[in-house]
This record gives C-alpha cells, sequence and structure tokens, in this order.
C-alpha cells in the first residue's frame, strides 16, 4: 500500500508540474500568431516551378493513402471514421483533405481541420482551415483557436480543431516549421533569377544599336530614323546596304545573355539545393543528367520509403492521438504501405541462395507464367546443379563426379 501511495504522489507530481510548466509558459497572454510571411509561404506553392514539383507530387502521394482500422486484432471495415476519412465534407473528397494538408505540412509546417460532429457527439465530417487564418493558438488561459478571415470572427474551442504540426526545436509548442521556409532564399534566388532571365527578352529596354549624326536636328533624326525601320526592318531585309552622303556614327551595347551572365549553372544549383534539402530523388522530377538504369530503378523506393511514408506515419499517430479517442479507445489507425520491393536488394539475396526458389518463384521474377506440376515446384540445387523435387532425397543427388540423372531415372539402381 505504500508503494502505491508513493506511485500515486508522484504520478500527482508530474501532472502538477506539467500544469503548471503550461501555465508558465503560456501565462495569460494571448496564443501564438502566425509567423510573417506565412500567407506567401504557402503561395510559393503556385508561383515556383519546383516547389510546385516537389511538393505537389509528395502531396498527391499523400493523397491517395488507404487508411485502414482495426479493433482487437480485426480489421473494422466501415466505421465513421474512414467514412470521414474518405468523405471529409461536401466539398471535397479524401485525397483532397489529405493533400491539401500535406501541403500546408511542408510549406509552413501547420495544418488544421474544423470538426462537424453529429447528434451523438462525433465527428463526422473534416475542413481544412489555412494555417493564416488562424490568429490565434489556444493556451491554457485562452483554450480556443481565434479564427479570422474577412468577415468571420469566430473563437472556437481547441477540442473543435485537429491539428498537424511539424514541430520546431526552438519552440515545440508554437508554430510549426517547415522545409519552405528553410529554403526562403534559395527560393528568392531562383525566383529573381528566373525574372532576371526574362527581362533578357524584353531587352530591358536596351536598343540593338544607337546611330549618331552629332549634327542633325530634331527632323533630320526623325527621318533617319524613319528611314532605317522602312529600309532595313524586316525579315528580307537582312544584309541590304544603307546608303548616306554624310558620316554617321554607331554605339552598340554589350549584348547580355544567360551564358555570360552565368545564369543557367546558378538557376541549376538553386534547383538542386531545393530538391536535395526535401531528400527527394532527382530521377521523380526527370532530372537524370547523373543517372543510370539502376538509380532509375531504385528513385520509386527511396521516395516511397523515406518521403511518403514517414509523412503517411506523422498524420497517422496524430489521427491515432487526436482523434480515435472520441470514437473508440480500442480502434487502431492504419494504412496500405505502398512501398515498393527493393528489387536490387532482392535479387541479390535469391542470388546468394538459388535454390531457395522454385523454377516457378524463378519465372514469376521473370514476368513469365509458371509451369506449374513437379517442374514448376523444382528447385536447383548447387551441388552438381539439378533438378528435384525433393532436395533432402539423397537417392535423387548424382554421384560425385557422375553426369545429373535423366529426369524419370532420378534414383534407378546401377545396372537396372
Amino acid at each position: 500500500m505504500n508503494l502505491w501511495k508513493l506511485a500515486v504522489g508522484a504520478m500527482s507530481a508530474l501532472i502538477g508540474r506539467g500544469r503548471t510548466f503550461m501555465t508558465q509558459m503560456s501565462g495569460s497572454r494571448v496564443g501564438e500568431a502566425p509567423v510573417r510571411g506565412t500567407r506567401e509561404f504557402l503561395e510559393v506553392y503556385e508561383t515556383s516551378p519546383w516547389v510546385r514539383a516537389v511538393a505537389g507530387k509528395t502531396a498527391t502521394a499523400i493523397g491517395g493513402t488507404r487508411w485502414t482500422l482495426e479493433a482487437g486484432g480485426r480489421a473494422v471495415e466501415d466505421h465513421l471514421l474512414l467514412r470521414a476519412l474518405r468523405r471529409p465534407n461536401p466539398l471535397m473528397s479524401g485525397h483532397q483533405l489529405l493533400k491539401i494538408s500535406q501541403l500546408c505540412l511542408d510549406l509552413v509546417g501547420d495544418s488544421f481541420w474544423l470538426k462537424a460532429r453529429n447528434g451523438f457527439n462525433a465527428p463526422v465530417e473534416f475542413y481544412p482551415i489555412p494555417p493564416h487564418w488562424i490568429v490565434e493558438l489556444p493556451t491554457p488561459g485562452r483554450p480556443w483557436y481565434r479564427v479570422s478571415y474577412f468577415g468571420w470572427q469566430e473563437n472556437i474551442p481547441d477540442t473543435e480543431i485537429f491539428r498537424l504540426q511539424d514541430a520546431t526545436p526552438a519552440n515545440p509548442y508554437g508554430r510549426g516549421g517547415s522545409l519552405v521556409r528553410a529554403q526562403a532564399d534559395e527560393l528568392e534566388t531562383a525566383e529573381y533569377a528566373s525574372k532576371h532571365a526574362k527581362q533578357i527578352f524584353w531587352n530591358r529596354a536596351i536598343p540593338e544599336f544607337v546611330v549618331m549624326d552629332p549634327g542633325a536636328g530634331e527632323p533630320e533624326i526623325e527621318r533617319h530614323e524613319q528611314a532605317f525601320t522602312q529600309r532595313l526592318q524586316g525579315f528580307w531585309r537582312w544584309y541590304k546596304p544603307y546608303f548616306t552622303n554624310r558620316e554617321l556614327k554607331f554605339w552598340q551595347p554589350q549584348q547580355m545573355n544567360l551564358e555570360n551572365l552565368t545564369m543557367v549553372p546558378l538557376m541549376k544549383h538553386e534547383r538542386d539545393t531545393i530538391v536535395q534539402a526535401w531528400g527527394f530523388p532527382p530521377e521523380q522530377l526527370g532530372i537524370v543528367e547523373n543517372s543510370n538504369r539502376a538509380t532509375i530503378d531504385g528513385s520509386d523506393y527511396i521516395f516511397e520509403s523515406r518521403i511518403v511514408r514517414p509523412r503517411r506515419e506523422l498524420i497517422r499517430e496524430a489521427i491515432q492521438a487526436g482523434l480515435v479517442p472520441e470514437y473508440d479507445d480500442r480502434l487502431v489507425v492504419g494504412f496500405v504501405d505502398t512501398v515498393p520491393e527493393d528489387k536490387e536488394h532482392a535479387l541479390n539475396v535469391a542470388k546468394a541462395a538459388p535454390h531457395a526458389l522454385t523454377l516457378d518463384e524463378w519465372r514469376g521474377r521473370l514476368g513469365m507464367k509458371p509451369e506449374g506440376g513437379d517442374l514448376g515446384r523444382a528447385r536447383l540445387v548447387p551441388l552438381a546443379s539439378y533438378l528435384t523435387t525433393e532436395p533432402l532425397d539423397q537417392t535423387q543427388r548424382p554421384k560425385t563426379g557422375a553426369p545429373a540423372a535423366p529426369a524419370g531415372e532420378a534414383g534407378r539402381p546401377e545396372g537396372s
């Protein structure tokens, strides 16, 4: 009994300290506001081609997640939570909800779902709320989210909003962090480099050459211009001579192009920095300058195992901790893993022990139809490399130095 009291006292002290910590940390101040530029970081998805490519491909893969439910080790095929995840609201599908949520996580580090409940107080619909609409996070003294969007100004209890967060080490209790925020300088550099390249095609108000006639007045300058454009402008007037009875001077500014501005290497460098910060296989984006067949084939495995699976697991754990208790604590949320087989690893293992696979299993790896029967079940045994349906049957094993027995004659006594 004394041990039990000590354990209860210790737990009560820990819980009390936790509450005291949260209260002292937050105090009576208002909840944290969005980080400056949150909306702009979200809009990068619409303005940066490489963020669109990387974040869009990742979010689309997350959107295709197939959720599962188990209770007591048995699969649950139909449940309110599954229905809500598949059809979260009348305006969007489950794919759209997850895609938007993952984009918000990658772009700003936060995602919020507004819950809509049925008559039994269970959530049956989810509506994503953009992070910059949440202008105040809840605190112990103010347990609500303050939402502001044009005419919609409301304090929503923290129990009615489900939050997904990519926490930051500097303040794990505040706003989330994101890859895009970490790449802000690189993204701006890439954007300005693209705009600078665009201006080259508009010549930046610099003429190709300047004709100077120091002694001419305004009317003569206008006649010179009219004569030049009429007689020399156009595709079929290239290289035609222009005759004049006075001395003219020509000045041509330095011609600027992408090569002498080293813009192409700069833009490639920024592209590679953006892709590498995500840990994204470049082959998934069609960047194959330094790739070969092996890296191209392996890019699917890297993308699914290192990009998609961790993000799915983050969302799964958040749903398990934040939504499942509102339905039934016995439920366990899962998802169908789409990580493909590591073909190179499987082939190396098979080559190390070729007798471990049957003939039909080898044919299946080659994409060929199975043979079936005893031949399909046969295995290639390393010793003298003979076919057998019973690897442990010593009568079918050929003698050392003797050729393998023909099919149907294995185990026949000598001299028969």
